[in-house]
């Protein structure tokens, strides 16, 4: 359930509202489109049962008022919408309204399938880093998450690369694994990989090195996975930890070098752990060796 952090109310100005419902005033509603018989059928459901937005009371002036019916307006293009909003929370803290809040819940259930309104809530979230729990953050990135690993468009997944990039780069503290999964398994390693270094940098970065080895385990992330943790461990850019995590990731690596699609990686990351440890390696060299003859069987059929 959706909620904000219990917060004392400061005054929004009017005139901001005057402003944007003058601005809004003429914009004309369309009608027999699909999308506004699908709002109409939302508009006359019931809001969620229960809303806990317990901390705010607030009396809404006219202007307000014509914000909301606009935004609620079966009328009114989503994009219009989604416009509208934008312009309301460069301005309004959504905490300031409780109806704003209440109608951001909804859409929050209604619309995340919709690349527009992730942008939005992106934008809520970095302007209300102190309201929004990190519990509903992970939630939402984890619902992106979903729809990215199942067969949507390449704007959406796209834009949700954006979208959890920015989070982590706010420093909102993260512990989505969907999040992981889809960043190995929807993307390139090399759009990821950004992304997923400020992860692995993070405070919470051991969480997510144990995560993204679990991703060698996924098949459809297995590759990427690969990839990312040769560049995490061996790269210039390596984790500052990375060796504490060496013998878990070999052992991992004598589970998967079976995997055709990945030995030649496995052996590679192998020989740049020999070269650099020179002797020093504190693990059974027959367990080494065991892999590396694996992984020349596998290439050699």
């Amino acid at each position: 359930m959706f909620f904000f952090r219990a917060r004392k109310r400061s005054n929004t100005s009017p005139k901001m509202f005057k402003y944007l419902a003058e601005k809004y005033k003429d914009v004309s509603p369309i009608e027999d489109s699909q999308e506004i018989v699908y709002e109409r059928n939302i508009a006359d459901e019931k809001s969620p049962a229960s809303v806990p937005m317990r901390h705010y009371k607030f009396s809404l002036d006219s202007d307000e008022e014509v914000i909301i019916a606009l935004l609620r307006n079966p009328g009114l293009r989503f994009s219009e919408k989604i416009n509208l909003f934008h312009d309301l929370v460069k301005v309004v803290k959504i905490d300031k309204s409780e109806e704003l809040a209440a109608l951001f819940i909804e859409w929050t259930q209604q619309y995340m399938t919709k690349r527009k309104f992730v942008l939005l809530l992106l934008d809520i979230i970095t302007n209300n880093t102190h309201l929004i729990e990190a519990s509903e953050i992970n939630c939402f990135i984890d619902r992106i998450s979903e729809i990215c690993l199942l067969d949507c468009k390449d704007e959406y997944k796209t834009t949700a690369l954006h979208f959890i990039s920015h989070i982590v780069m706010i420093g909102a503290r993260i512990w989505s694994e969907k999040a992981m999964q889809a960043l190995c398994t929807c993307f390139h390693y090399k759009k990821s990989w950004k992304t997923i270094r400020n992860l692995l940098h993070s405070d919470n970065g051991s969480y997510h090195t144990m995560s993204l080895i679990r991703m060698l385990y996924v098949k459809e992330a297995r590759k990427n996975a690969l990839s990312l943790i040769k560049l995490a461990f061996w790269g210039k850019k390596r984790v500052p930890y990375a060796k504490d995590f060496h013998g878990i990731v070999l052992s991992v690596f004598a589970d998967i070098c079976k995997d055709t699609e990945v030995t030649v990686l496995i052996f590679d990351c192998i020989k740049i752990l020999i070269e650099e440890e020179k002797g020093n390696l504190d693990f059974e060299w027959n367990f080494i060796n065991e892999i590396k003859e694996k992984t020349r069987q596998n290439n050699a059929n």
